[in-house]
């Protein structure tokens, strides 16, 4: 039997451990289209 139970320890880990890479990636990304308009309305 494999029961899904309410209240996975391992579950909720993933589950943080993947909303931290999609926020990372996320002020990665943010940041990279920052620093490229910056330098477009420069030049």
């Amino acid at each position: 039997k494999h029961e899904k139970k309410p209240f996975d320890p391992f579950r909720l880990v993933d589950d943080k451990t993947f909303i931290q890479n999609i926020t990372a990636m996320g002020s990665y990304y943010y940041k990279f289209c920052n620093t490229k308009k910056k330098s477009g309305e420069k030049s």
